[in-house]
């Protein structure tokens, strides 16, 4: 009998430890994102990625061309101050009045730079109604 009473006890307590913590649960929703405190309007047109910023500078002003309804244009010089050659990627987003990127997504395009040399990247719009744009570079992958 004392057996049975042990059991007994045991299967409710266990049963009461169940029903606790399932009561205790609840569905945890993943964690939101943070708002960027970099304005947009200030974001740069150049940005150089995973470092390459202490090696590689942009020479010059940007040469951005857009006809009167035609396609933009634009051409960047990049330097290489560097001692040694560096390998990149780099690629080009237009973007529209509103921000938007237009077309498809750029591929990236592979250019050698050579030590303490100037080079020029450039790339067209596919559409006339780009009116922003902007260039990544990174180590070449």
């Amino acid at each position: 009998m004392k057996c049975l009473t042990q059991r007994v006890v045991m299967a409710t307590i266990l049963a009461a430890g169940c029903t606790l913590s399932a009561g205790c649960r609840r569905d945890i929703a993943p964690p939101g994102a943070y708002g960027d405190p970099y304005p947009d309007a200030n974001y740069p047109n150049v940005v150089m990625l995973d470092g390459l910023q202490r090696f590689v500078v942009v020479s010059g002003s940007p040469k951005v061309e857009k006809p009167d309804g035609g396609v933009m244009r634009v051409v960047v010089a990049i330097r290489n101050t560097a001692q040694q050659e560096i390998n990149a990627q780099y690629k080009f987003q237009f973007l529209d009045s509103q921000g938007r990127p237009i077309g498809y997504e750029p591929t990236w395009r592979y250019i050698r730079l050579s030590s303490l040399a100037q080079h020029f990247v450039e790339a067209n719009a596919v559409d006339s109604r780009a009116v922003q744009w902007r260039l990544e570079v990174r180590p070449a992958r």
